[in-house]
C-alpha cells in the first residue's frame, strides 16, 4: 500500500496487487480488500475504496462498423432538372383544377397545373386562392418560382406581366399528417420514412427536404432503413480477451453467456444488459473480475 497524509488530516490510498493471474485479500487500517490481478485500488479517504484499474473495460466497449455500399464516385448520384411547363405544351385540358389523386392513380406524388391569361389591368400586384385536397402546392408565375404552402392556408401576392401571363401550380401529396411532442435535449432526431418510399417531409409547415428509397436490402427494404439485432455471433461474459474485431474466450467465462444476450437482443433495434453475474446464473469464477464481450450483426 502506498499512502499519502496532509497536515490537515487529509488520507489517500493505493492498494497494489501486482500478481497478474491470482486476486489478493489485503487488511489494511482494520478493513478487508480484496484486489483483482494487476490491479490498483484508489481510497480517498483511506477506507473507501472509489476506483479500480481492473474494472475498466473501456476496450471491449468499442463498436466496428463495416460499409456495405460507398456512395463516392460521381457515377453514384445524378440530377434530374424538370421544366417547369406552359399552358401551350400540356398534354391535356380541363375546365376545373383536375383531382389529383384520380388523375395520377397514385402512379406519381406530384401534378403539374398550368394556365394562362390576358392581364391588362393596372394593378402589378395580384392575389390567387388555391382549395386543394393536396398537402403542398409550389407556384410559378412565368416560370418564376414565387413559394410554396400547405394548401389548407395557401394564397399569395404576386407581380404580373401586362399580356398573357402562365400561371403553373406543381400538386405534391404528402401522405401522411401527424403530431409529435418534441423531444427533450438538444440531439438531432431522425425520422423514419422508410415506409413512405418517396415524397417530401414537413415539420411545422416547414420543408425538410425530399426523399426516396435510392438503394435496397438483398431483402427488399430500403438500406436506409433502421434494422435490428439479427445475430449474436460471439458473447462471453468473464475475462474475454481482444475487442470486437479480435477476439478470444479467457480462462474465465459463463456458458449462459449466449442465451442470456440472445434473449436480451435479438429482434432489438438496441438493448443492454446489466454487468452482473446475477444475470448469468453461477459465479463461473469467484475473485476474478469479470467483463462482458459481445459481436453483434444487425440485418
Amino acid at each position: 500500500a502506498f499512502v499519502f497524509k496532509g497536515n490537515a488530516g487529509d488520507c489517500a490510498a493505493f492498494l497494489v496487487n501486482s500478481d497478474r493471474k491470482q486476486s489478493a485479500t489485503v487488511n489494511f487500517q482494520g478493513v478487508s480488500y480484496v484486489l483483482p490481478p494487476l490491479s490498483i485500488s484508489i481510497s480517498l479517504d483511506c477506507k473507501t475504496v472509489i476506483f479500480n484499474t481492473a474494472k475498466v473495460s473501456a476496450q471491449y466497449g468499442t463498436r466496428s462498423v463495416v460499409s456495405s455500399q460507398k456512395l463516392d464516385a460521381a457515377e453514384k448520384w445524378q440530377i434530374y432538372k424538370e421544366i417547369v411547363p406552359n399552358f401551350a405544351d400540356t398534354p391535356s385540358r380541363a375546365s376545373s383544377l383536375p383531382e389529383q389523386m384520380g388523375t395520377t392513380k397514385d402512379a406519381s406524388d406530384y401534378l403539374w397545373y398550368t394556365y394562362s391569361f390576358e392581364h391588362n389591368s393596372t394593378d402589378a400586384q395580384s392575389a390567387i386562392n388555391i382549395f386543394s385536397l393536396g398537402h403542398v402546392v409550389h407556384t410559378f408565375i412565368n416560370n418564376l418560382y414565387i413559394g410554396r404552402k400547405c394548401s389548407w392556408k395557401s394564397w399569395s401576392q404576386f407581380p404580373l406581366s401586362n399580356g398573357t401571363n402562365n400561371i403553373t401550380l406543381l400538386g405534391v401529396m404528402v401522405g401522411l399528417l401527424t403530431t409529435f411532442d418534441a423531444p427533450q435535449g438538444d440531439d438531432p432526431v431522425v425520422l423514419n420514412l422508410a415506409s413512405m418510399e418517396r415524397g417530401e417531409a414537413w415539420i411545422n409547415e416547414q420543408s425538410i427536404g425530399r426523399y426516396w428509397s435510392s438503394f435496397y436490402s438483398p431483402k427488399g427494404v430500403p438500406s436506409q432503413h433502421r434494422k435490428t439485432i439479427s445475430k449474436i455471433v460471439y458473447a462471453s461474459y468473464g475475462n474475454p480477451l481482444g475487442d470486437c474485431t479480435h477476439y478470444a474466450t479467457g480462462s474465465c467465462y459463463s456458458s449462459n453467456t449466449r442465451r442470456v444476450v440472445e434473449a436480451a437482443c435479438l429482434g432489438q433495434m438496441r438493448c443492454s444488459i446489466i454487468h452482473s453475474g446475477n444475470n448469468f446464473g453461477q459465479d463461473p469464477c469467484p475473485g476474478i473480475s469479470k467483463s462482458l464481450l459481445v459481436d453483434a450483426q444487425c440485418g
